[in-house]
């Protein structure tokens, strides 16, 4: 089993945060025994498709699959 989230990463006040990046290292850290993430997909978003245009807050998006450790 797993779940693949979509994550924007953004800008705002000069400083940019890794949203997918953020996912991963909790998961690691926090459910290390039961499950593994990974990000898998990096992708820019073109200013024609951001839904303000004129913003310069959200970049690019991550594709982070979680999956569910075997049971052993």
């Amino acid at each position: 089993k797993c779940a693949a989230l979509v994550l924007g990463d953004y800008n705002r006040n000069g400083r940019s945060k890794d949203s997918a990046s953020a996912i991963v290292q909790i998961v690691s850290e926090n459910y290390a025994s039961s499950a593994t993430a990974e990000k898998i997909l990096v992708d820019e978003v073109p200013d024609e498709r951001r839904t303000r245009r004129r913003t310069q807050t959200t970049k690019q998006e991550s594709v982070v699959l979680i999956r569910k450790a075997p049971r052993v």
